[in-house]
């Protein structure tokens, strides 16, 4: 049984032909996920950086 929150990412994908394409598209997809969820959980859509975001959750310094 998959959870209903990785749903979209176990599915089939055409573009992955490595494992090492794959990883990148899986980590690509739940930090776009992640951004989603948290901005709706919030309940704001406006107001925030989309690179800042993405920094933070992938831990890179500014």
């Amino acid at each position: 049984l998959i959870e209903q929150d990785h749903q979209p990412i176990k599915r089939r994908n055409k573009f992955c032909q490595s494992l090492r394409t794959a990883s990148s598209t899986i980590k690509g997809i739940k930090t776009l996920r992640g951004i989603y969820k948290k901005n709706r959980r919030n309940g704001t859509l406006f107001g925030f950086s989309v690179s800042t975001e993405i920094k933070v959750l992938m831990g890179i310094t500014a």
